[in-house]
């Protein structure tokens, strides 16, 4: 559990830059989902090894060299069920701010990438040769960080700009006609449900009724479908808005009531348990990453 507790959390950018980190390799597949997010972009070549990936509430099969796109504050994660399987990808966290330096803003690749996925195009087959060179970029972009020159920063970034180029090639070529599949109809509904109605007081006995399963069925088979309880699924929906709506500039009490807490006290506790910040602290990071950027 706890491993799937660490796959399912909010992950945070900073561990090598602050506005984009590249990654690429095989690890094993751990045979559970773990739904999480994070406050930027996400684009993902998928190998091998992982059958399924959720986003936004919709599962989608992989077939081998997926490009995915993941937006930011989307929750996302791989789903399956052999455990210890490796699984191969190739993969970029970039900034929405990181995408507009390296294109001048034009053409506006932020707004592409988003509609993009908001017309349910963010799965892309793409052939092994392309995957092969979205990965080559990837690691090239890797094996360059640790150049902190001037023109060794400027190099990566042109590097940086050449996936996103290649990215927006390919998905006005490839095919993007995955069709959802549904793996639990009555935890599918569950999760449907509460992505709805998060802002409103939900219960496990509530939900159990509503869908005419029992509590220990669904508390069960619910945390095996995202790597989290009831509660804190509906909590970790909360402090997802939250953190948007932070983003967008709106005042701490009036993030905390819209989002569903009644409490403000409780709200600021959530948010320091699920994030491990203030929201000051995150405001202040934001804005941070915005300046460096």
């Amino acid at each position: 559990m706890t491993e799937r507790k660490k796959a399912a959390t909010y992950s945070p950018m900073g561990k090598l830059c602050t506005d984009y980190e590249p990654f690429s390799g095989t690890s094993p597949f751990p045979g559970y989902q773990g739904f999480h997010c994070h406050d930027f972009f996400e684009f993902i070549v998928f190998f091998s090894g992982a059958p399924y990936h959720s986003l936004g509430g919709q599962i989608s099969p992989l077939s081998s060299c997926t490009l995915v796109i993941i937006l930011p504050f989307h929750m996302h994660g791989l789903i399956g069920s052999q455990a210890d399987t490796p699984y191969e990808r190739a993969w970029l966290y970039i900034t929405p701010a990181m995408i507009q330096k390296t294109t001048g803003g034009t053409p506006d690749l932020d707004h592409y990438f988003k509609k993009c996925v908001q017309t349910e195009r963010a799965y892309f087959a793409i052939g092994v040769e392309d995957g092969n060179r979205l990965r080559a970029i990837i690691e090239d972009i890797r094996d360059h960080l640790d150049d902190k020159s001037e023109i060794g920063k400027w190099q990566n970034y042109l590097r940086v700009a050449q996936f996103l180029s290649d990215v927006y090639d390919l998905t006005q070529t490839s095919d993007a006609s995955y069709k959802p599949v549904v793996l639990n109809e009555s935890i599918h509904a569950i999760l449907s449900y509460i992505n709805e109605h998060y802002r409103e007081p939900i219960s496990v006995q509530e939900l159990s009724r509503q869908f005419g399963i029992s509590a220990s069925y669904m508390t069960r088979e619910f945390t095996a479908y995202t790597g989290r309880s009831v509660y804190d699924y509906v909590i970790y929906r909360r402090i997802l808005c939250a953190k948007e709506l932070i983003c967008a500039g709106k005042p701490f009490t009036e993030v905390a009531f819209a989002c569903g807490f009644n409490d403000y006290s409780c709200f600021l506790r959530a948010f320091q348990k699920f994030t491990g910040q203030s929201p000051s602290a995150y405001k202040k990071y934001i804005k941070s990453i915005e300046n460096i950027t």
